[in-house]
């Protein structure tokens, strides 16, 4: 079968056209989104089950855990009780991806071998040990934004993980070492796909963190729900121009609300005016809403990617590709 016939065909079971004939090729990171995004809304029935368990779970966990919170720090304030359920809600997606997200690796292999491919129980107990080793980065991604960020070129490395488990039968720290060694070198390939497809989630973590007022420069919240911060040796403060100038000649300003105790010589800021439940769930809910409509698209193009880098990189046709898969499967 020529080249151009077997991207008609591939084409015409729904698939990308750069899934046919020969080598696979590379496809630019837009095309690999927008033919996703096709794949995906062209069967819905196939994603709607695994999208609205992600949904209800992740959120209901979410709250359960904002609510939990709430109980042991009564005195937290809404804003950062929220702002806690929004990014434990994302941790809980993240974490349910390698089961839910294997409904897209399973879609396209059913239509690229015309067969359908089922998964060995085994591999599905193997593939619990590779997500507690992905919870690693993913947790501290959403529990320590923006500083966990730091975690992102694991949570790169390892994102192929899970289909390596399912599809080839490695599990625990092996799934990861061959994640890693199909990623290697392939920055445009992997890395830029993977962070963009968290690109959503950022936007929700960057609105739950943004949620929560920042406390002043140098002051430390007090057991009132404000701020407080006691003057060190050799540190004087003038409250009718709120100059504070240090030990080495430095001076500083101080918020304007700032109310100055001279006998325990302590700097003193109100707490911020609460945020209404409304305005904190619209906040962080809208972000999240989207996340979770376009899971399945990150779902597919994770899974596309992992089956690109095996046909690019070991040098087998697609035929040749999907028989190996579902001869391990």
């Amino acid at each position: 079968m020529s080249s151009t016939q077997e991207g008609a065909n591939v084409a015409s079971r729904g698939l990308p056209v750069w899934m046919a004939a020969g080598s696979w090729r590379k496809p630019g990171v837009k095309e690999l989104f927008l033919d996703a995004a096709r794949f995906v809304v062209s069967r819905p029935a196939t994603f709607a089950l695994p999208a609205v368990v992600t949904c209800i779970v992740s959120g209901v966990g979410g709250v359960g855990l904002a609510l939990a919170g709430r109980n042991f720090y009564p005195s937290a304030p809404l804003a950062a009780t929220v702002s806690a359920g929004a990014s434990s809600a994302f941790l809980i997606a993240l974490l349910l991806t390698p089961y839910v997200g294997s409904s897209a690796m399973s879609a396209a292999l059913s239509l690229w071998g015309g067969a359908r491919v089922h998964f060995e129980r085994i591999r599905w107990y193997r593939l619990l040990g590779t997500t507690l080793y992905l919870a690693i980065p993913v947790t501290l991604l959403t529990k320590l934004f923006p500083p966990g960020m730091v975690a992102i070129p694991f949570y790169i490395w390892w994102a192929f993980a899970p289909y390596v488990v399912l599809l080839e039968g490695d599990g625990g720290r092996t799934a990861l070492r061959r994640s890693r060694m199909l990623s290697v070198g392939e920055f445009s390939a992997t890395a830029l796909p993977v962070a963009l497809s968290l690109a959503v989630f950022y936007a929700g973590l960057i609105a739950a963190s943004r949620l929560v007022p920042q406390h002043p420069a140098g002051f430390l919240p007090s057991d009132s729900g404000g701020y407080q911060r006691t003057l060190a040796e050799g540190e004087k403060y003038d409250p009718t121009t709120r100059i504070l100038t240090h030990p080495d000649g430095k001076a500083s300003t101080v918020p304007a609300d700032a109310t100055y105790d001279a006998e325990t010589r302590t700097l003193h800021v109100a707490p911020p005016p609460e945020v209404a439940v409304t305005v904190a769930l619209t906040w962080v809910g809208v972000p999240w809403l989207l996340a979770m409509l376009l899971e399945p698209i990150r779902w597919t193009v994770l899974a596309w990617v992992y089956l690109n880098l095996r046909i690019r990189r070991e040098g087998l046709t697609p035929a040749e590709a999907f028989d190996e898969l579902r001869r391990d499967t």
